[in-house]
This record gives structure tokens, sequence and C-alpha cells, in this order.
């Protein structure tokens, strides 16, 4: 398999295993639901792996430093290549070169025409990735946080798929052929509260009898996506929520 058909699966699980943070709390329950929702990024990476084996590739498992967040190395001769589905990268990242190199790839969500850009900086076997978001409040660049990647795998564990903390939001993104990101938010503690909107751009509650014309559009656009009935996520996304704050109590 070529660099371009590693960024052909990496785009593909992105589409057919969008990201969220709260199905693994029905994994965790032995509660069942609907694939398309997709997972967390312990599932996004466990997907990507098995695609590329599938194709010829050695995908490893690569630990950040920061919490239990996880991606994969894509291994292929003396070659190795970052990638995040998580990130919704264009391709995969050369992690192989020169001592400090910076290597950069393009991104969703493009905002006005700016795409969020994913980048790279090599140091022997270990390399640091982050994003570059384009903010339109402020027209400008913006550098997400740094995570270092200095263990690697052949395999997730069982602990990798375990729940982790109880979390103040969940979310649902889902990446779009217009290059945008579609998002769904709920706030755990509160009872029936979502927020629609694309990443980029303000997000709207959602639980108004008289919804603003895109947010309508954006929801359509999920449910579409998804292959699910908005209120049948919501329902979803408000039992994941109970579960935790039961959880947490």
């Amino acid at each position: 398999m070529s660099k371009d058909g590693m960024a052909e699966v990496l785009r593909e699980i992105q589409e057919r295993v969008p990201f969220n943070n709260f199905t693994g709390e029905f994994r965790a329950s032995g509660i069942s639901f609907p694939e398309s929702l997709g997972g967390d990024c312990v599932v996004q990476s466990d997907r990507l792996i098995k695609a590329l084996r599938g194709g010829g590739i050695h995908g490893r498992v690569a630990r950040s430093d920061k919490g239990r967040h996880v991606a994969v190395l894509g291994v292929t001769g003396e070659e190795r290549y970052f990638m995040d589905p998580m990130l919704c990268q264009d391709a995969p990242i050369l992690v192989s070169g020169p001592e400090g190199q910076v290597v950069e790839v393009g991104a969703r969500p493009i905002v006005e025409g700016n795409p969020t850009k994913v980048l790279a900086e090599v140091s022997g076997q270990i390399f640091t990735a982050w994003t570059r978001v384009y903010r339109l409040s402020v027209e400008q660049y913006f550098d997400g946080p740094k995570s270092t990647y200095a263990s690697f795998c052949d395999d997730l564990t069982a602990g990798d798929f375990s729940v982790g903390e109880v979390l103040s939001s969940i979310v649902l993104r889902l990446p779009d052929e217009d290059g945008s990101v579609l998002i769904l938010r709920k706030e755990v503690g509160s009872i029936g509260s979502c927020f629609a909107g694309k990443v980029g751009y303000k997000e709207r509650m959602v639980d108004g009898e008289d919804l603003f014309p895109e947010t309508e559009m954006i929801l359509e656009r999920i449910s579409e996506k998804t292959a699910l009935d908005i209120k049948e996520i919501f329902r979803i996304m408000n039992q994941a929520a109970q579960i935790m704050r039961s959880r947490a109590r």
C-alpha cells in the first residue's frame, strides 16, 4: 500500500467511524449502540490499524503523553507515518525524517477557505504532534496543545477500551464533504440541553422549537451521515450522560 493508499484508508475510517467520547460508556456497560455513531480515539485507531494491516502496512499503536490518547503509526520499510483519525487529517505525516524536521498536512475543518493543519516535529524515534486551527473571530491561526509520542506497541489492551474519568460534556463530531466538521454537544450535568454547529462557527442550542435554518441543516446532515433519526441520537446522548452522572455519584 502506497502513501496515497494509506491516505485513502485514513479518510475512509474518519467517514465511517466518526469521533465521539460517550459510546465507551455503553460498551463498558454491555449496552448495544449504533455503530454509525463511531467511537473514541481507541476505537478509531483500532479500526485504522486493522484496515492498514489488511493492506499490508504494519499498523502500530502510538501512545500520547497526554492522558489516555492513542493514535496510529504506519510502518512501511524504513518509513514511519503518523495518523490520528480524531484530527481529521487529510494524509499521513512522515515522522522518520531528519532530526528537528517539522512536517505538516492539511486537515478539517476548513474555515472560510483556511484549512486546519496537523504538524509533527521529529526527534529520533520520538515525535511531537499538534494542530494549527484558524479562528474566524480573530482571523488568525493558533496552535493547539502539543502531544509527544514516545511509546509504541503492536496491539491495544483491554485497559485502552475501559472508561476513564467522568466528562463535563459529551460530543459527536463528523467530517463533512464540504470541508466542515459537524458537531453535536451535550453538557453532562444538564438534562436535555444539546448544542449543534460546525467547528469554527458558533454552536446553537437545539432544544427550542424555533431553530435557526443553518442549525436545522446541520441536524439533518448529522442524521443523514449516521443513518439515524436526530431524536434517536439525542436519546442516546442523554442516556450516556445519565450513565456518567450515575458514575460520578
